[in-house]
């Protein structure tokens, strides 16, 4: 073991420097941070502890190292909770990383909850494909980014059989960056795969999600919430991608290139049974959200990302009048597109909203919601104090006019 002087001092107070040093964070690194991964006792327990929560490499070289550390070491691979790989698609192959050392590496990962790797197409597959029962048993979110290359059809079923060993898998995320090699079709009967009890999200993008098995996946993994980004220069319509939603999915969360502007209030109508719906980009958001009540009569919650396709009076609609959405408890206004900040209204401008909501009992969420109900209790505070003000004002009047009225 090195000898130094931190080495020399006693675990306590070499603790408490851990305490007072930053464990580095690559979203808030600064040169005049001073970060826990100098120090020389890091191999302690209670040290790994700070420096290895979160794991994000981009280097393959590095990625290749952490690989062999995560398998020789069970207890640093333990303190990993995060772990993110950004990577060529080549990147960890079997020329430069054995398979004994990359499964040794998934199984000692066995607190790690969030998982994302972009590249790495081998590493990606060994994790959508666990080879045991048992792996990663604290996983809750699975993000794999690539073209998936060899793969005929991404999002057929039989990839992802063994999904359900993940016991407590509950977001699956895949952005397919490739167009299936393969000719996909329609599947005649759906496969039902073992999925745990946690599980519920399943999210969809990149050039490969334009395909009849998309739909076959969400029934598959029995997903009760479906999220899909379409991606740019695609002709594929969201009304496409939604023919054929399965019934578990009550959840829906869309988005697809601005210029689409599609009104997908026909589609909506073939799927009463979804009760959360959010609306991103590529809509045309006047149009849906005036037949909402009629596409959609259970929906309960509503989210929005405001854009130039609708107003302050198309929200109103939804919380009153003829097309109101008598279902609805939950309204998110959340922060517009950069592109749209200039033509959308201010914060200032949603506070109608805010009383219509509170007078309907629905309850809001969202950056822009936020930012109106402080403007409004802002506006609140400044007219209580305008009426007190006048009615001090009033009360010295009338005290003025009792003592002269007294004097008389």
């Amino acid at each position: 073991m090195p000898k130094d002087y931190l080495t020399s001092l006693p675990a306590e107070l070499f603790d408490y420097i851990c305490q007072l040093v930053h464990a580095y964070d690559p979203k808030t690194r600064s040169s005049s941070d001073q970060y826990l991964g100098s120090i020389s006792k890091a191999f302690l327990p209670f040290a790994r502890q700070r420096v290895f929560p979160r794991l994000y490499i981009r280097d393959e070289r590095k990625a290749e190292k952490a690989v062999i550390v995560l398998a020789a070491s069970p207890e640093a691979a333990a303190c990993v909770a995060s772990l993110t790989l950004s990577l060529t698609e080549d990147a960890l192959s079997t020329q430069k990383i054995k398979a004994s050392v990359l499964n040794q590496a998934i199984s000692n990962l066995t607190r790690v909850k969030k998982l994302s790797v972009t590249g790495a197409g081998r590493f990606a597959k060994a994790l959508l494909s666990p080879r045991k029962a048992g792996l990663l048993p604290s996983l809750e979110d699975l993000t794999i980014s690539g073209r998936f290359e060899g793969w005929a059809d991404p999002l057929a079923p039989s990839f992802y059989r063994n999904l359900g060993r993940y016991s407590r898998l509950a977001k699956l995320s895949l952005d397919i960056q490739s167009k299936p090699e393969g000719r996909s079709q329609r599947a005649k009967a759906v496969e039902r795969i073992a999925m745990p009890w946690s599980f519920w999200l399943l999210m969809l993008s990149g050039q490969g999600i334009d395909n009849p098995t998309a739909s076959a996946l969400a029934a598959s993994l029995g997903s009760t919430a479906l999220s899909l980004h379409g991606p740019i220069g695609t002709i594929t319509t969201m009304s496409d991608r939604l023919r054929d939603l399965p019934r578990s999915v009550i959840q829906l969360v869309l988005a697809q290139p601005i210029s689409m502007k599609e009104d997908i209030s026909a589609t909506l109508k073939t799927c009463p049974w979804v009760i959360a719906l959010s609306l991103e980009a590529g809509f045309d958001c006047s149009a849906i959200l005036r037949s909402l009540s009629r596409s959609l009569p259970r929906l309960a919650q509503l989210d929005l990302q405001p854009n130039r396709t609708f107003t302050t009076e198309d929200i109103l609609a939804v919380l009153e009048g003829p097309a109101k959405i008598s279902s609805l408890q939950l309204l998110g206004v959340h922060e517009p597109d950069w592109g749209d900040y200039e033509l959308w209204p201010e914060p200032d401008e949603l506070i109608p909203v805010i009383e219509v909501a509170e007078r309907e009992n629905v309850k809001l969420r969202g950056e822009w919601a936020e930012l109106a109900i402080k403007r409004k209790k802002a506006h609140d505070a400044r007219l209580e104090a305008e009426r007190e003000k006048e009615q001090e004002k009033r009360r010295e009047i009338s005290r003025a006019a009792a003592a002269s009225a007294a004097e008389w």
